[in-house]
């Protein structure tokens, strides 16, 4: 049962980067389909496989240049779909537009990665009253 179900994950992560490179990289549109598909237990699946394709496109020569064009739109929606258009005879392009928006819409600002950083150390700092300052040192 195990190795089915292995061999069904990995099958459904092809089927997913089959599905991101056909698109171009949309991401969004990946996730809505396998929400509408409504698979049990498949959104981790699916979030790994657009983890990898993400490194993936991150290591490709026209990565960087995506980045450079979408910072040159503020990285609004409409600038996105404008560049998008504008390389359609290069799906490598297009691929790396969508994913570098894809990247930044998911990065947090300062403030929220303060709030994380704040929330992770409240979460492994000691409770109770024990205290780091009046521990005692062995003798």
């Amino acid at each position: 049962m195990i190795h089915n179900q292995n061999h069904f994950a990995d099958s459904e992560s092809r089927q997913v980067q089959v599905r991101l490179k056909r698109t171009q990289g949309d991401i969004p549109g990946c996730r809505k389909h396998y929400l509408m598909e409504a698979i049990p237990r498949m959104m981790p699946v699916v979030e790994q496989a657009i983890r990898e394709f993400i490194d993936e496109t991150k290591n490709c020569v026209e990565f960087a240049h995506a980045q450079q064009e979408l910072q040159l739109v503020d990285y609004e929606q409409d600038g996105l779909t404008r560049l998008v258009n504008q390389y359609e005879g290069q799906p490598l392009m297009q691929t790396a537009l969508n994913v570098a928006y894809e990247i930044h819409q998911n990065t947090p600002d300062a403030n929220e990665r303060l709030r994380q950083i704040v929330d992770h150390a409240d979460s492994i700092a000691p409770s109770g009253s024990e205290s780091f300052l009046s521990s005692q040192a062995p003798t």
